[in-house]
């Protein structure tokens, strides 16, 4: 079994969250930015998101 113990206050993980922004995608033309923009990530099954 793997863990990962996280020692921080719930307080402070909410306020991680209101101050995170998602980050520019790195390639921004082309097909990967059209994958990257239509496709979900591998953990969600890579599935074609309609828009």
């Amino acid at each position: 079994e793997r863990k990962i113990n996280l020692d921080v206050d719930n307080s402070q993980l909410e306020e991680r969250k209101k101050e995170w922004v998602k980050p520019a995608p790195k390639i921004k033309k082309g097909y990967l930015a059209k994958y990257s923009m239509y496709v979900s990530s591998a953990a969600e099954g890579a599935i074609f998101k309609k828009s």
